[in-house]
């Protein structure tokens, strides 16, 4: 019964893909511009069952100067983010379910808050302590109960001579994705002489969708390939979980993942963006294939370190990667519209099987190739946005932790400006995006020819931490020398001043 079910699903889905990608997909004019998707209203409602306690969806972007901006450049910086819709209202249900954006009267002091801090280790103590804390208010009768617009600037002041102070931009994500705070982050910075800069962001501009292609073509669109996809999106829930490898969450009688509030951050070493890209060159693959497949090194190396053997060659472990899709030029330039959630879940597997690095390289580009030349992202897109919104909640929240429950971490790479910008009159020295997640959160952004990685981890899960970031660069190093390619000296002294940690 369930396969037949699956199967008249598949079709009527399949079905309704076909027929709205025939459409214009215009939400502009009225009311209906201004209701939330379905993606922005969840982070509102509340996708995840109840029992996995989950807090607020924050993102964190920890930007790093010499010094902390002054006041004044912040509170105009917060004026600016009024002009935005989202920035300057706060959600509202309105007659039918729907959510939308009610202008607030906020004051731009009411979005920053100062901390001074002893040292750096009391400032990375402070981003621990604050990257929970809420945004919203306890629900009401029309939902999230708020005075102000859900987002606030932290600044950290590190009183260490030399060391970096920071600023913590928290974001609530019914606000935006990733791709959406980029956007709004260029209209934000400069250059030394106070010129905007234009950040390239792929996919940002308008014309024609194009599929993002990686070898083998473009995207299949043929009937039996959109069937396998479809098939692969509405049986998610279904697959085996991953194997539990010693890093993965504690999974309880009901099935799902917990937040339990125990998380860390673990940082990663620098990586100097020239390094990465002759790693990709020299094996003929893409940058995120040798983020994700060092990554996967570095999981199967902490299990070993751990006492996991890998003996049956059918070890699994998963990540749901949240993939953004482009923005039409006019939809960029609106200051109403422009704050989008446009993304969907797609979940793809470490190479954790593979005994060397480079075979792990090989086997993750050839995962990471089929899924960029099959409609997987586009289907998981409609599901998210137009079927699971007609869906009962308890439907839904069954859904997104069966989800979860059978996935090992969360993996999001943003790429950033590649030349120094300044922010608020402070030149930007390296940025962190940190965001608590049920599962293992992984955070990649790429900034002026640096890549700067960070996980979330679960204390309770992961009970060496450090050794998760040192075994990555061990990846690393190991895939540099069968690639034949050099090491940077700062990835070196790195390992040598974290050995400890593992």
């Amino acid at each position: 019964m369930i396969a037949v079910a699956v199967f008249f699903l598949t079709l009527y889905v399949g079905y309704r893909v076909l027929r709205s990608s025939k459409g214009s997909g215009s939400d502009e004019g009225g009311l209906r511009r201004r209701a939330m998707s379905f993606s922005s209203s969840s982070m509102l409602d509340g996708a995840f069952p109840s029992s996995m306690q989950m807090p607020d969806p924050v993102i964190n972007a920890c930007m790093y100067f010499d010094d902390c901006p002054d006041e004044a450049a912040m509170l105009d910086v917060i004026q600016k983010l009024f002009e935005y819709e989202r920035f300057r209202g706060v959600p509202r249900r309105v007659s039918g379910g729907a959510w939308v954006w009610a202008d607030a009267a906020s004051r731009p002091q009411d979005h920053l808050r100062e901390f001074r801090c002893a040292s750096t280790e009391a400032l990375h103590q402070k981003i621990e302590e604050i990257k929970s804390d809420p945004l919203l208010y306890p629900q009401g009768p029309e939902g999230p109960q708020t005075d102000k617009p859900l987002f606030e600037f932290v600044l950290l002041h590190n009183e260490s001579r030399g060391e970096l102070s920071c600023v913590v931009a928290r974001v609530h994500h019914s606000i935006g994705d990733g791709l959406s705070l980029m956007l709004v982050m260029q209209r934000m910075i400069t250059d030394a002489d106070g010129a905007p800069i234009e950040v390239q962001i792929p996919g940002k501009q308008g014309g024609p969708k194009k599929a993002r292609t990686s070898g083998s073509g473009k995207m299949k669109t043929d009937p039996a390939s959109t069937l396998w996809a479809l098939f692969k999106v509405l049986t998610l829930g279904m697959t085996p979980f991953d194997t539990d490898m010693g890093y993965s969450q504690k999974r309880f009688n009901d099935g799902f993942v917990h937040y339990n509030g125990q998380r860390r951050i673990v940082y990663f070493p620098e990586m100097e963006l020239s390094f990465l890209k002759s790693l990709k060159e020299s094996a003929g693959v893409t940058l995120n294939d040798v983020l994700m497949a060092a990554f996967s090194g570095a999981l199967r190396r902490y299990s070993e370190k751990t006492g996991v053997e890998f003996s049956t060659g059918r070890e699994q472990a998963r990540a749901l990667l949240p993939v953004a899709f482009p923005r039409r030029a006019d939809v960029v330039n609106d200051y109403s519209r422009c704050l989008r959630n446009k993304w969907a879940f797609v979940s793809a597997h470490f190479a954790v099987t593979p005994a060397s690095a480079r075979e792990r390289l090989q086997q993750q580009a050839a995962e990471m190739n089929v899924l960029k030349t099959t409609p997987v992202a586009p289907i998981q897109s409609f599901m998210q946005n137009s079927v699971m919104a007609s869906l009962p909640w308890f439907v839904v929240h069954k859904l997104v932790g069966d989800s979860f429950a059978r996935h090992t971490c969360v993996f999001s790479n943003v790429p950033g400006p590649q030349e120094p910008v300044y922010f608020a009159g402070r030149m930007l020295r390296k940025i962190h995006m940190v965001f608590p997640n049920a599962l293992m959160q992984v955070g990649i952004l790429s900034y002026n020819g640096q890549v700067f990685m960070n996980s979330v981890v679960d204390l309770e899960a992961q009970r060496h931490p450090g050794l998760l970031s040192f075994s990555f660069a061990e990846e690393l190093v190991e895939l540099a020398g069968e690639l034949n390619v050099q090491v940077p000296t700062s990835m070196s002294d790195w390992m040598q001043e974290n050995t400890v940690n593992a």
